[in-house]
C-alpha cells in the first residue's frame, strides 16, 4: 500500500513537469521489491539559508516568492495531494539561467498523502511529522482526510517566516494578536491579513 501510495503521488508529481515551482519528476520505476522515483537536481540554496544570509524581504520581494509556492501548492490540491512539510528548508531558490532571477521551488514530498475523490487517504494512515511552527493545531493530532488547510496554514507562516527572520512559535501557542503583532509595520493590510487569515487556529477559518 505505501509502495502504491508513492507511485500515485510521483506520477502526479511527473504530470506537473511544466509548473516550474515544484521540483520535476524525471523518471519512475519499480526494483528490488521496492519503488523509486528520480527527481531534478536543482543547483541553488534552500529560503533559509538565503534569508540568513541577506536578513528579511520587503513585501514585493515576499509576494515574488510566494507566488509560484501558492501555484505549486493549488497544483497538489487540485490533484487531491497535500504537502504537510512546506517550511523554509523545503522551498529551493534556483537561478534561472537566461535571466539570473530566483525561481522558488518546492522540494521534499516525505510528507505528502494522496487521497481518493471522497477524501479518503489512498494508504494506511501512518502518523505524520510536524515542523513546529509551520504546522497547524490538526497534524499534531494526524490528518485523516484530505485537509488542504494544513498547507494554508504553513503558506502563511512561510510568508511569516521571510518577514520577520524567525520561526512562528509552535502552533498551540499561536494567536492573531501574536501572528500581528510580530509582523513589520511596513507590510499592506492586504498581506497582513491574508497571514493572519491563513494561520487561523480553527482550519475552517482558513
Amino acid at each position: 500500500r505505501y509502495i502504491d501510495q508513492f507511485l500515485n503521488i510521483a506520477r502526479k508529481l511527473a504530470k506537473a513537469s511544466d509548473l516550474p515551482s515544484l521540483l520535476a519528476v524525471r523518471d519512475i520505476f519499480e526494483a528490488n521489491n521496492t519503488a523509486y522515483y528520480v527527481m531534478e537536481f536543482v543547483e541553488g540554496e534552500n529560503l533559509r539559508s538565503y534569508i540568513n544570509r541577506n536578513g528579511i524581504v520587503n513585501e514585493q520581494q515576499l509576494l515574488e516568492i510566494i507566488s509560484p509556492l501558492l501555484h505549486a501548492t493549488q497544483y497538489m490540491h487540485d490533484n487531491n495531494m497535500t504537502h504537510l512539510d512546506i517550511k523554509p528548508d523545503n522551498v529551493m531558490l534556483k537561478v534561472d539561467d537566461e535571466t539570473g532571477q530566483y525561481v522558488p521551488m518546492l522540494i521534499d514530498f516525505g510528507l505528502a498523502k494522496h487521497y481518493d475523490s471522497d477524501g479518503h487517504p489512498t494508504s494506511t494512515i501512518r502518523l505524520q511529522g510536524c515542523s513546529d511552527g509551520y504546522a497547524p493545531m490538526e497534524q499534531y493530532a494526524g490528518i485523516r482526510s484530505f485537509t488542504p488547510q494544513a498547507d494554508i496554514y504553513a503558506l502563511g507562516a512561510l510568508m511569516m517566516y521571510m518577514l520577520t527572520e524567525r520561526d512562528p512559535i509552535v502552533a498551540s501557542d499561536q494567536s492573531t494578536d501574536k501572528i500581528l503583532a510580530a509582523l513589520p509595520n511596513e507590510i499592506s493590510d492586504n498581506t497582513r491579513n491574508a497571514i493572519a487569515h491563513a494561520m487561523q487556529t480553527l482550519r475552517g477559518s482558513r
